[in-house]
């Protein structure tokens, strides 16, 4: 019974100050090394009063498990550390989350702003000003160039209608030139023709 209690206490005082260590290495901050200082005392004061057998320490069971208990505490403490530090890096993380999103959010506003702002509504299309430009000088370019063409048209039909009433008129005198011109001769035929109708009387 002894031999198994001893076997007990040396596996718990080799497996408590490893576990101790490890956590003390993971939380580095001043309360946990208090607490792992309280702890090592705790151990040597609970070597201190164990009895010596041969080359083996007796340890009273009451101490052991108090000594127990006190690291299970510890450990329970640097856990509930532990966790609330992972909620506060948690947290943080979200709120770093929060805060990306709300810069792409801006930056997408702005982006589209800056579009907004470069570019001219269309027909229901957003253009670029550049390319609106070009569409309206395009635009007013082909409008002078139609009433150009249109004036000229215009023109050179009024120099075609002036002409042919020129040519019409040139016509019209011909024609009343040639006219009179045949009626004379007929007149003029028809004095010699009743001339010579006298003579033969």
């Amino acid at each position: 019974m002894k031999k198994q209690l001893l076997i007990g206490a040396f596996a718990i005082l080799f497996t408590c100050p490893i576990v101790n260590a490890q956590e003390g290495t993971r939380i580095q901050n001043t309360k946990n090394q208090k607490k792992e200082n309280t702890l090592n005392s705790q151990f040597e004061n609970l070597i201190s009063q164990s009895n010596s057998w041969q080359n083996y320490k007796v340890i009273d069971k009451g101490s052991l498990t108090v000594y127990q208990r006190n690291v299970m505490d510890s450990l329970e403490s640097v856990k509930s550390k532990i966790k609330a530090q992972q909620q506060v890096v948690d947290a943080h993380e979200n709120e770093i989350k929060k805060l990306n999103n709300n810069i792409l959010s801006l930056e997408n506003t702005l982006e589209e702003t800056r579009n907004e702002k470069d570019s001219v509504s269309l027909l229901g299309i957003l253009l670029p000003k550049s390319t609106y430009s070009l569409i309206m000088w395009s635009i007013v370019l082909l409008l002078i160039a139609m009433l150009v063409f249109y004036i000229y048209r215009y023109s050179n039909s009024n120099v075609i209608a002036k002409k042919s009433m020129q040519d019409l008129n040139d016509l019209q005198e011909e024609y009343e030139n040639y006219r009179k011109s045949a009626i004379e001769r007929e007149q003029k035929v028809r004095r010699q023709l009743q001339d010579e109708i006298n003579k033969h009387r």
